[in-house]
């Protein structure tokens, strides 16, 4: 079984400008993202989606690693084109493969192991039927109960953003990262923080250098 990823990085993104070439640590985030998947052993071939000529330089050295770019024109770099749409343009452009991931780069904290895992849970434990995966986390627990001691509120979980993957035939027939029957595979809260501001920057680089 073949599994390629694809990471999707433009150039101009909101709320921090060129975000996935934001310094977080000793390196951008676009260049962690490919090195993290690069080093999935569970991951084929890692390819870079993007139509910015420096997040291409970003990334040059890890050319020699295996990483492959794939050049986005700019009419799909904006925000009218969906990520579902970017993961069926991407899957055309890549080498035959039996699973698709997608893999965003505003995730550092996630790491290679834990999409090894995710992987490896998705291909040995899935049910049948079951067509993709995506990562969760689990949303804070309520402790309401009623006067008897039910629970009101069971646990939910929240889609983390972070990594989808699916089969092959079911991109294709559902045009959608997320098939018809995707399996939720749970990762912890830290992993799954996301860098939405400057001040998510911050405290990831803290974490990142208390880490070292």
């Amino acid at each position: 079984m073949k599994i390629n990823a694809v990471i999707p990085a433009k150039g101009k993104t909101n709320r921090i400008d060129n975000r996935n070439l934001y310094q977080v640590g000793k390196e951008s985030l676009v260049y962690l993202a490919c090195e993290k998947l690069l080093d999935c052993v569970n991951v084929d071939e890692v390819y870079l989606d993007t139509e910015c000529s420096d997040i291409r330089a970003q990334v040059k050295p890890l050319i020699s690693k295996g990483l492959k770019i794939l050049h986005r024109p700019e009419s799909l770099a904006n925000g009218d084109v969906s990520h579902d749409d970017l993961m069926v343009y991407s899957l055309h452009r890549i080498s035959e493969c039996d699973i698709v991931l997608q893999f965003f780069c505003t995730f550092p904290l996630l790491s290679s192991k834990s999409i090894d895992r995710a992987i490896e849970k998705f291909v040995n434990d899935k049910k049948e039927g079951q067509d993709s995966f995506m990562l969760v986390t689990e949303i804070e627990p309520s402790s309401l109960m009623t006067k008897d001691g039910k629970k009101i509120l069971e646990n939910a979980v929240t889609d983390t953003r972070c990594l989808y993957g699916t089969h092959v035939e079911s991109l294709l027939k559902n045009k959608s990262r997320i098939g018809s029957n995707p399996m939720m595979i749970p990762v912890s809260r830290l992993e799954s923080l996301d860098v939405k501001t400057k001040q998510d920057a911050e405290l990831i680089r803290r974490i990142l250098e208390s880490n070292e």
